[in-house]
């Protein structure tokens, strides 16, 4: 079979040359380290000489009006620096147009007078990279196929292109179908981030993105069976760097729902109490609520005096399968502990409670008799399962972060807040629009 060469028709139909396709997709590693350093340091020259230049145009205060535009006035505490500001210089540099208001015509964006000027002393490489930025708008980007310590195959979401980026360090840790906020850059076939945001956003928000998306065919009468492209999108920029602000905003300050469990029941912390007459009859009644060890196995671990009277053993009220994750064979529904002439069960909801009591009243009929159920405080029960972290905690514990901002309640806001900077975008006058409105 013969070689498949670059610039060959690509074997999946595009009709496009090979190397502009699928050769990156297929052979990821296809280029050395050589182009890629060499775009790298395009970027890297570029932007000093584009930092020196802003100082002959622009005046002291220009840089803190372009940080208050970046940041949307959604978050008026983020100060410049760190990754963010890295993103946000490229966006200076490139897109960023002056709105002073003494001045009675806004400043175009620097990058053009730039190029109009200094295009003759770049080198090749580093005008090439230039084009290419000036032309691209930042996107959210999935990562389909991550390659760490390479780089990952990625997909425009508001475009449907794909495309192989070469970043080593930022493609440590990720995972297949996290979110990136970025801008590409190309040169010769070869894909870097020309800047890309220090936050991965969960692909759970990937919803709201494509109701952008939805919402950009529909002004630009994009034909069903067709994407926006890439300069469509450029019309768009204010609005995409809304919503990364508003995802940017939610994903560090987020809003606890209200926290459930397994079952999808509000979360409480109980402590049912009973008076009880024996408890090695309680025991016997009870003892198969825990299916996964025998009684014998559980008499076993019991504290027993040496007539073998019970007084005191532990074990869990289960329930076959589990509702979340669907992996787990069991729910621990709460936890058993039988005493001399008490018994105490531990459970997470208010239903449970209720079931509980009912089981043991019918196993056990007059033998035991409710005394109290105790509500404990919520923030010190979870000190308390945080410091055990045991299998039986799992349960409670596993409420981090990112499974917060992955709730119904969170995803909600964010389409609520999407929904809100499109409504009032599509009719502002945009200055890179010429002064006109979107639609």
């Amino acid at each position: 079979m013969p070689t498949l060469g670059r610039n060959d028709r690509c074997p999946c139909g595009s009709g496009r040359k090979y190397k502009r396709c699928c050769l990156q997709k297929d052979n990821p590693t296809v280029s050395t380290d050589l182009p890629w350093k060499q775009i790298r340091a395009a970027r890297e020259s570029l932007n000093i000489q584009m930092m020196d230049y802003s100082i002959g145009i622009y005046d002291k205060g220009a840089l803190q009006r372009a940080w208050d535009d970046w940041c949307c006035e959604v978050d008026e505490s983020l100060v410049m620096q760190g990754g963010e500001f890295v993103t946000f210089m490229s966006w200076f540099l490139v897109n960023w147009v002056d709105q002073d208001k003494k001045k009675k015509i806004p400043l175009p964006p620097l990058s053009w007078r730039f190029r109009t000027e200094r295009e003759n002393k770049l080198s090749p490489i580093e005008k090439d990279y230039l084009n290419f930025i000036i032309d691209e708008p930042f996107s959210f980007f999935e990562i389909l196929e991550p390659k760490p310590g390479n780089g990952y195959l990625l997909k425009d979401i508001l475009t449907g292109r794909e495309i192989y980026v070469y970043e080593k360090s930022g493609s440590q840790g990720v995972e297949a179908g996290a979110i990136l906020f970025g801008r590409l850059a190309m040169v010769d076939d070869v894909a870097i981030f020309d800047a890309s945001s220090d936050i991965l956003f969960p692909a759970q928000w990937k919803n709201t993105i494509l109701e952008l998306r939805q919402e950009i065919r529909r002004i630009c009468k994009v034909k069903k069976d067709q994407m926006p492209s890439v300069d469509q999108l450029v019309g768009f920029t204010p609005m995409i760097r809304s919503l990364y602000r508003d995802f940017r905003h939610a994903a560090q300050n987020p809003t606890p729902p209200q926290l459930v469990n397994t079952d999808g029941e509000p979360l409480s912390f109980n402590k049912v109490i009973f008076d009880i007459e024996d408890a090695n009859t309680v025991f016997e009644k009870l003892h198969a609520l825990d299916f996964n060890d025998t009684k014998e196995e559980l008499l076993e671990d019991a504290d027993k005096n040496t007539s073998g009277k019970i007084l005191k053993i532990e074990f869990p009220w289960l329930k076959k399968g589990n509702k979340q994750p669907k992996g787990m064979g069991n729910t621990v529904l709460g936890h058993i502990t039988i005493e001399e002439s008490r018994m105490t069960v531990d459970t997470n909801s208010l239903e449970r409670v209720d079931a509980i009591k009912g089981i043991i009243v019918k196993r056990c009929g007059k033998s035991v008799r409710h005394k109290t159920t105790l509500i404990e405080p919520f923030e010190a029960k979870m000190k308390e399962l945080q410091k055990k972290q045991s299998p039986r905690h799992e349960e409670a514990s596993a409420m981090n972060q990112q499974e917060l901002m992955n709730m119904p309640e969170v995803k909600a806001q964010l389409q609520a807040m999407q929904r809100k900077h499109m409504e009032s975008w599509i009719t502002e006058k945009i200055p890179a629009l010429g002064g006109k409105t979107p639609v």
